[in-house]
Order: C-alpha cells, then sequence, then structure tokens
C-alpha cells in the first residue's frame, strides 16, 4: 500500500517516470499493471513504449480489459490523435467501477463523472465540438478538481480566457499541491500572448512538480517567443532529464539553439526529433527547418 501511494503521489505530482509500474498487485492483473504503464509512458510523451506497452497489456489479458480504452485514449492524447482520443473516452470505464461484483448505480456514476467526463470533455473541446464537450463536463461534481480543470480546458479552447481562468483558479483553490491546473493556465496564457504571465504560471507548476516535464517545456518555448532562447536553453535541457523521447522537445530545442546560432547542436535535436512521434504540424515544420537548412 505504501508503494502504491507512492507511485499515486508522483503520478499527481506530473512524475510519471517514478510513478511508472504502479504497485497495485493486489487490486488489479498483470495486464492492468502494463496498460498502467503505457499510460505513464503516454504522459511522458514516449509514444513508442506506450504502444509497446499497450499491446503487451492487451496480449496478456485478463479478467477483464476496461482500462485499454483509458491507456489507448492517453496514447491517442500524446499524439495528438484528438478523434481517436474522444473514440477510447467515450468507451473508458475505470477497471475499479466493472470489478466482478455488483457495485451500487451511483457508485458507478460518480466514477464515470470524475474521471471519464473529463477526459471525454476535453477530447471533445480539442475536437471542436464544444456543445458535447459542455454536455459532458457542465454536470459533473462541483468538488472534483480534474472536473474544473476540464472546464477550464474546454473554456481555453473555445477562447474563453476569463472563464477559463475562473476554473483554473477554482482547480487550484481545491488542490493547490497539483501542477496540472497550473500548467494548463500557463498553456492559456500562452496561446493568448501574455508570456510573462504564462511563465509565472509556469514557475508555480514546477514548484508543485518539479519533475513534470510539461511546464518546464512550455516555460521555455515561452522565453523563446521572449525572444530569450539563451535563457529557453537551460529549461529545455532541465524537461529532457524527465522526458527524453518528446519529439515536440528535441524539436523546439533544436530551433532555439538554431537562433542561438549553435547550428551543429541544432541539427542534432532535429534528427531526434525526427526519429520520434510528431504531430502533423510539428512534423511538418521541422520539414521545413531541415530544408531550410540544406
Amino acid at each position: 500500500m505504501q508503494a502504491q501511494a507512492s507511485a499515486v503521489i508522483a503520478q499527481l505530482s506530473g512524475d510519471f517516470a517514478r510513478a511508472e509500474r504502479a504497485t497495485c498487485s493486489h487490486t488489479c492483473v498483470f495486464a492492468g499493471l502494463l496498460l498502467l504503464d503505457s499510460i505513464n509512458a503516454a504522459r511522458l510523451h514516449d509514444g513508442a513504449a506506450a504502444r509497446a506497452l499497450l499491446d503487451r497489456g492487451i496480449a496478456a489479458g485478463g479478467a477483464n480489459l476496461s482500462g485499454a480504452n483509458e491507456a489507448r485514449y492517453w496514447v491517442d492524447w500524446a499524439d495528438g490523435n484528438w478523434s481517436a482520443a474522444l473514440s477510447e473516452a467515450r468507451k473508458a470505464k475505470p477497471p475499479y467501477a466493472v470489478r466482478q461484483g455488483e457495485y451500487n448505480p451511483r457508485f458507478e456514476a460518480i466514477v464515470t463523472a470524475t474521471y471519464v467526463a473529463p477526459l471525454v470533455a476535453v477530447a471533445e473541446a480539442h475536437a471542436g465540438h464544444f456543445a458535447q464537450a459542455h454536455a459532458a463536463i457542465d454536470g459533473t461534481p462541483a468538488d472534483c478538481v480534474p472536473c474544473d480543470t476540464a472546464r477550464g480546458d474546454v473554456a481555453a479552447l473555445e477562447k474563453n480566457w476569463n472563464g477559463a481562468a475562473f476554473w483554473f483558479a477554482r482547480a487550484i483553490h481545491d488542490a493547490p499541491s497539483v501542477p496540472f491546473a497550473y500548467a494548463d493556465w500557463g498553456e492559456m496564457l500562452l496561446s493568448e500572448g501574455k508570456y510573462d504571465a504564462a511563465i509565472e504560471k509556469f514557475r508555480q507548476a514546477n514548484l508543485k512538480g518539479p519533475r513534470f516535464a510539461d511546464p518546464l517545456e512550455m516555460w521555455s518555448e515561452a522565453l523563446m517567443l521572449e525572444n530569450r532562447s539563451d535563457l529557453a536553453l537551460a529549461k529545455f535541457e532541465e524537461a529532457n532529464r524527465y522526458t527524453p523521447h518528446w519529439g515536440r522537445l528535441h524539436l523546439e530545442w533544436g530551433k532555439a539553439l538554431m537562433y542561438a546560432g549553435r547550428k551543429d547542436e541544432a541539427k542534432k535535436q532535429f534528427a531526434l526529433a525526427q526519429s520520434l512521434d510528431l504531430s502533423g504540424a510539428d512534423r511538418q515544420s521541422l520539414t521545413k527547418l531541415l530544408g531550410r537548412e540544406k
């Protein structure tokens, strides 16, 4: 139980490398452990490892593979494939809500509302289905931090900046030691062009989750947009300690090195990015950069 608690604490702080192989042998089968590992690898933006673990978990089988939909969701999330992620989120059921025996329907409804609905809502919003996103998230409990964070994400994607800020602030008020709402709020501010404000949110996220790479990577991008590629390099290096297989990180790191006049080092980062998973937009950006280098 202590080992499992440590793994959950790691997950809640964004330390997905330490959360890998969460010890839950008293509540899940071997296949479930592999699926948990797949989710953590996806959260580390390591698509190849996440897919391999997902395949191993499905091959291992077991009493039920309800966790496979959630694992596929996070693999699709890492790939930026939101239509596929949405399909998986709609089918997702947490394993502990569908295990053998009968549960009170209210229990399953609460688990679905607080665990599954945020995934569905965010995927719907990324797919541009804002009415469906609101239908999924608006009725969830008011004291659910992942729900409030998802409400903020939906509002941010709608460019409802004030609404998003309200929900992110509420999530932080209710769970001040969890870094995700800080990071998402920073991402929203970054998209608004408010770079200093975004950096402050990334700094706060880093204080709460020092091994959570996402705010470090976005912090680096914000510094580049402020023409401080020299400062961004240290942040990219720090993020790389925790997510060395993140394609976008190496792409943006290469850009920072290029802007700093360190072209040979930039080429190495671009080569790494080319060998890793990238979204369609990032792959296109990399192709243009490599063409320019030639």
